[in-house]
């Protein structure tokens, strides 16, 4: 048990390193929990800011992300610090993963993408003109070095110095991502404020590509056995030895076993159930055929599945007029 009171304290991030300790970092602190002590770090004792977001080791060392900046953390002491004086796009982190090289990728709120290197270096990147306003709550690496972001304005996939996004434009329903983790089987899962998303990987790459005119992706909400669709923004979800994932809520820690899903292959037929020209209903069992020249008419349709109603997407598109389809699900 701990002795430190954490009742009602967000918990922001949790770590076990090499030898044993458990951090658990929150805005109150970083409190070191190991056989013999219990230590809260914060700004009485050593931390210069105590709003911590997340927690990483490396070789000995701890890695603070936090809102006043980067530390580099060990036997109590910050030893060195990273922030906007010495090249960080901002000091409010959000996000923090090691690479395969040493290098540490960092998230931030109003100061894009940051890349830190082994020699003290740091570089900025950002999709558009400005990073302000842009939100990066996650990253996270898949197996061929590409850095995925979960932002508030969409996905973006971050390789050789380009970003690719997709976003409600590609059909997704909403554009506000928390979390991105890739699984074992060449999928990437992603939580959000309407239930968590899981997209196959090759599916997604050759929507990139424009080899594929339609995103494909499973949607998992109260439909499907959780207690509340929300997700939290603040705490990173995991995914444990056997594949399992652990996702936090605002109704508790949801989890999904990708081995249990089944899913419904069945495409519902599409039934035009009325048509109307000049406010004027058609005979739509036969042929329709409109006059040029100024009008306006209207196509309704639907899709019956009883299975999960609410989970039918529709696409649509005006051939000679629309080039992309039109994403709905009503």
């Amino acid at each position: 048990p701990l002795a430190t009171p954490m009742n009602r304290i967000g918990i922001r991030d949790l770590l076990i390193d090499e030898s044993g300790t458990l951090w658990i970092a929150s805005y109150n602190g970083l409190l070191m929990k190991d056989e013999q002590s219990e230590v809260l770090y914060d700004e009485s004792n050593s931390l210069p800011d105590k709003r911590i977001r997340r927690i990483i080791s490396d070789n000995g060392f701890l890695w603070i992300a936090t809102r006043g900046g980067l530390f580099k953390f060990r036997d109590g002491q910050v030893v060195e610090k990273f922030s906007q004086q010495n090249g960080l796009g901002s000091d409010y982190i959000m996000s923090l993963i090691k690479t395969n090289d040493q290098k540490l990728v960092i998230g931030t709120k109003d100061g894009g993408l940051n890349i830190l290197s082994s020699d003290g270096t740091v570089s900025v990147h950002y999709p558009g003109e400005s990073p302000e306003g842009w939100l990066i709550f996650n990253v996270s690496i898949d197996k061929n070095g590409h850095i995925w972001c979960a932002t508030n304005t969409g996905i973006y996939i971050f390789h050789d110095n380009e970003f690719r996004k997709i976003s409600t434009e590609s059909g997704l329903p909403t554009d506000t991502f928390f979390d991105i983790v890739q699984d074992n089987k060449g999928n990437t899962w992603t939580t959000s404020h309407l239930g968590i998303l899981r997209l196959e990987n090759a599916n997604l790459l050759d929507y990139l590509l424009e080899k594929e005119e339609l995103l494909k992706f499973d949607q998992f909400d109260e439909s499907d056995g959780m207690r509340t669709r929300e997700c939290t923004a603040a705490t990173p979800f995991l995914i444990d030895s056997e594949g399992i994932l652990f996702v936090p809520t605002l109704g508790g820690v949801a989890s999904i076993n990708p081995e249990s899903l089944r899913a419904n292959s069945y495409i519902p037929p599409v039934h035009i159930s009325g048509v109307t020209s000049g406010f004027e209903d058609q005979d739509y069992k036969q042929s329709v055929v409109f006059d040029p020249g100024p009008n306006q008419f209207e196509i309704q349709f639907a899709s019956l599945s009883y299975l999960a109603p609410d989970k039918i997407r529709y696409q649509y598109r005006m051939r000679g007029f629309e080039e992309e389809w039109i994403n709905t699900s009503e």
